[in-house]
């Protein structure tokens, strides 16, 4: 059995362990064994041990959950940026001291240095900044002793090609010699690890190999979940691997909706303790469980063309962006089995409609609405007729969405001097509509486009009408602005509320899926009085 530290450990006032019997209380040295390891452990001081409602020991110690996370999207021209001032390096220190330096502003934990005239082969991490003129490194500089202009950089790099940048993109491309390699890495943390990229690869090239992903070692890695683009494949195929212990699982994919690796695709890797996938574009595409790296193995990010023998031309790999969320498990139960349980964040507002969380620039939590592309098809003055079809709605059965209507609105317009009758209008749903005069719904957002499957009509033929399943009431008399009488009161009444309103937020509003539509009716015997008739609703996804 592996030589495990125990999670927590009781002591008694001569610090002798304690052996807990059944609710003694004691005072307790506790030990957390997630920091951010596994096999790591700090002491806090001594205190009540306390137990919970279901009689487990309760602790608390520090945690590190998303540490090693980032994403960078590669501005400017070069991967590296020179410091200020001049930082002095010492070979076989982990001291670097400056004169005129910036650290704290312009460098942290994440990053990696060296001088410039080192090769790049010394890039050193940055464990600690001290000062504006100190900081520490994870272990001893291995380039040469020297005060002189040095850089800092995001990334590792190992170029036998070329590496560039430009409008966001890191381009990498390769030598041509036997054994070349030209990458990019970064350390990240162990899983579980959320990985996407949006990358393109040129031409594939006989005995050259490129891939992004996250390896164990850069150099000679034994652990990997990538994506490969290998030689032996066309441009639409990639291949999805996953290595542990010298054993491969490799999953051929082909790209979806008939794309090719030549064009830049969103890849996404999901790695943990049980299971690694590969998404493209938002499509699942791969899922193994067999091979994957152990659960604690810390990897690194990397992007990589690789030789294996001499190539007579070279290929291109770009990345547009890289991100990687380091999602380490907060663990709370006592006990722990399986994968981590998704959660969604789901919040209501005062009147119990649905929140977003998001995060501010200032990375606070706050909730904004979710709001839906919403149109409004709008019939302007409509005369009436016994059984005119006034406003109808229809989606088309081609569509791949659904239209919710969240407001109705029946206005009476009729200012000329008429008799009036009480009209009932019928909401009934369609199989279809044709002829009348054709109505253009418009958007509340200018970058909100309305499908083309969704039409509207006034005065159309309907076909498969059905029995009311709702109706309203309301006088066609003619009204006056300011006249006390009961047409006055009903219009100001109709041009603030709506005849129908999605209100309570556990009931659906009408859903138009496709091949299906509603329209309002003139379900009354009369040919006098004119109204507005206002569909307004939402487009989404089924």
């Amino acid at each position: 059995m592996s030589n495990w530290n125990p999670a927590v450990i009781l002591y008694d006032a001569s610090g002798n362990p304690i052996e807990l019997g059944n609710g003694q209380p004691v005072a307790g040295n506790l030990r957390s064994s997630f920091s951010p390891d596994p096999w790591s452990y700090s002491t806090g001081i001594k205190g009540d041990a306390l137990l919970d409602s279901s009689g487990s020991l309760q602790t608390r110690g520090p945690v590190h959950t998303d540490e090693g996370s980032f994403r960078d999207h590669f501005p400017g021209s070069s991967l590296s940026t020179a410091l200020t001032g001049t930082p002095s390096f010492t070979n076989g220190s982990t001291t670097v001291t400056g004169s005129g330096t910036l650290f704290t502003s312009e460098v942290n934990s994440q990053m990696y240095v060296k001088r410039d005239s080192d090769s790049e082969a010394y890039w050193a991490r940055v464990a600690e900044v001290i000062s504006d003129t100190e900081l520490e490194l994870t272990e001893p500089y291995g380039g040469s002793t020297g005060a002189s202009a040095s850089s800092w950089s995001n990334w590792v790099t190992d170029t036998t090609g070329s590496i560039t940048v430009g409008s966001s993109t890191v381009a990498i491309t390769n030598g041509l010699g036997s054994g070349d390699d030209t990458s990019i890495s970064r350390l990240v943390d162990y899983g579980p690890l959320y990985v996407q990229f949006l990358a393109s690869c040129g031409t594939r090239v006989t005995n050259q190999n490129a891939y992004i992903g996250l390896v164990d070692d850069v150099a000679s890695p034994s652990e990997r979940a990538l994506v490969l683009f290998d030689a032996s494949l066309g441009n639409t195929q990639v291949v999805f691997r996953t290595t542990v212990n010298g054993n491969t699982e490799d999953t051929t994919v082909t790209l979806p909706n008939g794309g090719v690796t030549t064009a830049e695709h969103r890849y996404a890797i999901t790695m943990t303790g049980q299971s690694v996938s590969l998404h493209i574009d938002g499509v699942i595409s791969a899922h193994h469980t067999s091979q994957i790296p152990l659960p604690y193995t810390v990897m690194w990010a990397v992007a990589e063309i690789e030789n294996t023998a001499a190539v007579g031309s070279t290929t291109t790999l770009t990345i547009n962006w890289y991100w990687v969320n380091n999602a380490n498990r907060v663990e709370i139960a006592n006990s722990f089995s399986g994968e981590p349980i998704p959660s969604q964040i789901v919040g209501k507002n005062p009147a119990g409609l649905p929140q977003q969380v998001s995060v501010g620039s200032g990375g606070g939590l706050f909730v904004q609405p979710i709001e839906f592309p919403t149109f409004q098809a709008f019939a302007a003055d409509v005369a009436l007729t016994t059984n005119k079809s006034l406003i109808s709605l229809f989606l088309d059965g081609a569509s791949t969405q659904l239209l919710k209507l969240r407001a109705i609105y029946i206005r009476n317009t009729q200012l000329t001097a008429i008799t009036g009758t009480v009209v009932t209008f019928n909401l009934e749903t369609i199989t279809g509509h044709s002829a009348g005069t054709a109505i253009t719904p418009t958007s509340r957002d200018s970058n909100d486009t309305l499908p083309s499957e969704v039409t509207a009509r006034t005065g159309a033929t309907v076909t498969g009408a059905s029995a009311a399943v709702w109706r309203w009431e309301w006088s066609s008399d003619e009204w006056t602005g300011g006249a006390l009488d009961t047409e006055g009161f009903q219009a100001g009444l109709q041009d603030v509320f709506p005849n129908f309103s999605k209100k309570d937020p556990a009931l659906k509003p009408f859903v138009l899926r496709p091949g299906e539509g509603y329209h309002i009716k003139c379900a009354t015997t009369t040919t006098v009085g004119s109204f507005d008739l206002i569909f307004v609703f939402t487009v989404e996804d089924d």
